[in-house]
C-alpha cells in the first residue's frame, strides 16, 4: 500500500504544489504531511458516489491536526478521480448529521475479514473541497 501513497503524494505535489512528505511510519494515523496539512488517503478500486469516512478516523485526524496547528485533509482516490475534503471546513456537517452503521471487514489490508459494525459519516459533493 505504501507505493500507492507515495505515488499519490507525488501526483498531488506535482499538480498542486503542496510539498507533501509521505510519512515513514506505516501505522501513522495519516499518510502525508506538510507545514499546513495532515493528509489521510483512502484508495478504492471501485467508484462509489458517496464517500465514507470512519468516525474514529475523522475525530483522530481532527485532534491531531489541531494539536499540530494544521488542517486535516481526507482524500479518496478511485477510478473516477481524486476527491479532496478539508475536514475542518465540514465540522458543522459532522456535528449535525447522522452516523451510518455498515457491516465491514475488521481490516481488509491484513486479511482480517471477519465483519463487524463500523461507524461512518457519508461525504457527498456538498462536503467536497476539490476534485482532480
Amino acid at each position: 500500500m505504501k507505493s500507492e501513497e507515495i505515488k499519490l503524494t507525488k501526483f498531488l505535489n506535482d499538480k498542486l504544489g503542496l510539498d507533501l512528505t509521505t510519512t515513514k511510519n506505516e501505522f501513522c494515523y495519516y499518510d502525508s504531511t506538510n507545514n499546513n496539512y495532515i493528509v489521510e488517503y483512502k484508495f478504492r478500486a471501485k467508484y462509489y458516489q458517496e464517500k465514507l469516512i470512519q468516525v474514529d478516523k475523522l475525530f483522530r485526524l481532527l485532534m491531531i491536526a489541531e494539536h499540530q496547528n494544521k488542517a486535516p485533509i481526507y482524500i479518496v482516490s478511485d477510478p473516477e478521480g481524486i476527491f479532496i475534503y478539508n475536514l475542518k471546513h465540514n465540522l458543522d456537517y459532522f456535528l449535525n448529521t447522522k452516523i451510518v452503521v455498515r457491516k465491514c471487514p475488521y481490516r481488509t489490508e491484513f486479511a482480517e475479514n471477519k465483519k463487524i459494525n463500523k461507524y461512518f459519516y457519508i461525504l457527498s459533493n456538498k462536503q467536497l473541497t476539490k476534485k482532480l
